[in-house]
């Protein structure tokens, strides 16, 4: 790819070119890359930038100062700098004050997250997009498998469990908690049964609105009652919406929905 067919806004493209520039001939750097929504087509303004930077054999380095290091050369193109934040110890995400996002990673060839393959564009550097794309999908290989999609459930109705003791004890920043991680295992739960990648964004692009609407109906208020009425909707979209969450492939066990027939009686 040229710096001439760059994806996205004017934005987008002055500070990959940035990136472009800054390593074209930088010894320490074997590829710079573009993934996500940018790479894939389906961008928008707002869409954040994704970058994945392959560094050569011993070298090591600093995301955030590398990040900040081209803060002035973004900012000559009209991108100020006002967030940098380390992820990890290999990748950094900033945002700039026009609240146009970037995420870039920095790692060894065989440290490829496989994730990033199937969407990966080459915008400068000596190594081939191929060898990139094989070391990504090695590592998939060899990736420990996800849990059952059972043990996801099991998980779900214990956090309904803990929410409902929270609940009795008036508990209800922790309530409010474990309601948000049992919607959470719900999404992904659908995302894992609908190929999808990244659940939040999956669920939000893929999920059949009246779907959604039911999970919505799952955001409570900072109240008893609107917690209450919260998990007897996530209690309800276990015992009967199983199957649309999982396309199918779930319906709750009997031990399961002893679990959730106590839950219930707890918040009679």
């Amino acid at each position: 790819m040229t710096t001439e067919n760059l994806p996205g806004t004017e934005a987008h493209q002055a500070v990959l070119r940035v990136f472009v520039a800054a390593y074209a001939n930088d010894p320490r750097i074997a590829l710079v890359g573009l993934f996500g929504s940018l790479a894939r087509g389906d961008w928008v303004n707002e869409s954040d930038l994704d970058l994945d930077v392959v560094i050569h054999e011993g070298v090591s380095l600093d995301p955030v100062a590398e990040v900040w290091r081209l803060g002035p050369p973004c900012q000559a193109v009209g991108q100020t700098l006002a967030l940098v934040i380390p992820d990890g110890d290999d990748a950094a995400n900033a945002v700039f004050s026009t609240l146009l996002g970037l995420s870039v990673r920095f790692h060894l060839l065989e440290a490829t997250h496989p994730n990033i393959v199937h969407s990966l564009l080459r915008l400068s550097g000596p190594l081939p997009l191929e060898a990139v794309v094989a070391a990504g999908m090695a590592n998939r290989a060899r990736r420990r498998p996800p849990p059952p999609l059972g043990r996801l459930v099991d998980e779900y109705l214990r956090f309904a469990a803990e929410a409902a003791i929270a609940l009795g004890r008036e508990r209800l920043w922790l309530c409010a908690e474990l309601l948000a991680r049992m919607r959470a295992l719900l999404i992904t739960l659908y995302a894992r049964t609908h190929g999808g990648e990244r659940p939040l964004h999956t669920f939000d692009s893929d999920a059949p609105p009246a779907l959604q609407s039911c999970l919505g109906a799952a955001l409570p208020s900072l109240d008893s009652a609107s917690m209450r009425a919260a998990l007897l909707q996530l209690l309800n979209l276990a015992e009967h919406d199983l199957p649309a969450f999982t396309a199918g492939q779930l319906v709750l066990s009997p031990a399961q929905q002893a679990v959730l027939a106590v839950v219930r009686a707890m918040l009679a």
